[in-house]
């Protein structure tokens, strides 16, 4: 088995990904006597924890071999993203020197100012409100959904047909899970699309203030000390910088990495840190993080 997976230890990445396997049929169509709510309940952080398994495969673990690494997660438990259009723009959001930059970086949260001062007052003020924490988990989901349909929808309609494509996979998967759901499943189908949304409601707390606009590269990028129960949900992602600066480092070593290198790691991203995951919640709930507007120059060539 060594001589297929990328790294010695990538076995963890392996059990974990048949282990969430197995535990999602047993929980949506298992004979258990778990109530419909208990039910639901598990399944959001479950889908959290996909979602960051998800993340780690695409970045190359366990298999040497990535098709059998997308084929580990490509069924779309969490509904809502198609992985293979995840696993692009994350890899695209890894050109570090773009990050935060609404043009170049699929996961930016900012918005060019032109754009922004084009908006409604009312448009400008969920936007706001999405910069709280507390907002981003509650509109956070449908807001980066509806930018990412709207954005792939207009790729596809000027000619990309392998976006098309990979949209398609993924409607097909999620119809045959919703025909299983619908007739076997212990969660109604309208219950797992919520289960789904409140999965990625709580994949927003990473995502949240995980970067920032900083002239400095390297300054971008948060550092969250002590994740406790959210570090393992995120698969230690909440060591973001580390992430950026080793993407090919698997999740289980990313801990002792920062801890052995703690003081390069502070240096090389400016201080940008927090202690844990409950003073991101004490300061940002209801406080924005900082302004919609990218507040740096654009690097897209052809603004106008």
């Amino acid at each position: 088995m060594q001589r297929f997976l990328g790294d010695r230890g990538d076995w963890r990445t392996l059990i974990l990904a048949v282990f969430c396997t197995g535990f999602y049929f047993y929980l949506m169509f298992g004979d258990h006597s778990l109530p419909t709510l208990s039910v639901f309940a598990i399944m959001v952080p479950f889908l959290t924890l996909h979602s960051s398994l998800q993340h780690e495969v695409l970045h190359g673990h366990p298999f040497k071999n990535q098709m059998l690494n997308d084929l580990l997660v490509i069924v779309p438990f969490g509904l809502l993203v198609p992985y293979y259009r995840f696993k692009d723009t994350h890899l695209t959001h890894h050109n570090d020197t773009n990050l935060c930059d609404p043009y170049d970086d699929p996961e930016s949260w900012y918005q060019a100012p032109d754009d922004w001062f084009a908006r409604s007052k009312f448009s400008q003020t969920v936007f706001e409100i999405n910069n709280t924490l507390v907002g981003r988990m509650l509109l956070g989901p449908l807001i980066g959904m509806t930018g990412f349909v709207k954005n792939d929808i207009l790729q596809i309609v000027n000619g990309n047909w392998l976006i098309g494509a990979k949209w398609s996979l993924h409607i097909v998967l999620v119809g045959l899970l919703l025909a299983l759901v619908a007739r076997f499943g212990n969660l109604s189908v309208g219950s797992y699309f919520l289960a789904a949304y409140g999965g990625m409601s709580l994949l927003m707390i990473r995502t949240f203030l995980e970067h920032q606009a900083e002239e400095k590269v390297e300054g971008r990028t948060v550092i969250i000390e002590k994740g406790g129960v959210f570090g393992f949900l995120f698969l230690y992602n909440s060591y973001h910088a580390v992430h950026h600066a080793h993407p090919g480092y698997p999740w289980y070593r990313l801990p002792k990495l920062f801890h052995e290198n703690r003081e390069r790691f502070l240096k090389m991203n400016e201080g940008y840190s927090y202690p844990g995951y409950w003073e991101v919640f004490k300061q940002f709930s209801f406080k924005p993080k900082e302004k919609v507007p990218y507040p740096l120059k654009l690097n897209k060539k052809n603004q106008g």
